[in-house]
């Protein structure tokens, strides 16, 4: 359990790649520091990919993102990040290709004192310890 009260409102996102994400990664974090100007970023985790084509490790992390923007907003913006780096929504095993990048919001931060668990924050567990890493920097 982890207590956080020097957080501003934003948002905690869920970032992930496993097609050439040594270069998509610093891609898509540039993309949102010219949007939004500051991050808060976890370390890098390498997960083995699952139902997903490709032989190369995910690479995951958890940034908070502080803004007030509206989650829809962000999610078109996010997805914008996604099409310029390469990720085709159109392709017909679009679930199971190899992703450049995968940015997904897992979390709306209000701002104010929170109890934040990794558990509420994401289903899947690989973005448990990065999420941890995030919060405890």
């Amino acid at each position: 359990m982890l207590i956080k009260d020097s957080l501003p409102a934003g948002y905690f996102l869920g970032v992930g790649s496993n097609a050439n994400p040594r270069e998509n990664i610093p891609r898509a974090l540039a993309a949102l520091v010219r949007r939004f100007g500051c991050l808060h970023s976890s370390s890098i985790y390498l997960t083995e990919p699952v139902a997903v084509d490709g032989d190369e490790l995910f690479r995951n992390l958890v940034l908070f993102l502080p803004t007030t923007l509206a989650e829809a907003e962000l999610k078109a913006f996010c997805n914008d990040i996604e099409t310029q780096l390469g990720r085709d929504r159109t392709h017909p095993q679009r679930k199971w290709i190899a992703r450049p990048v995968d940015l997904d919001i897992l979390r709306c931060f209000a701002g104010e004192t929170e109890i934040l668990q990794p558990e509420a924050l994401a289903q899947e567990p690989y973005f448990w310890w990065p999420y941890r890493s995030c919060c405890d920097a």
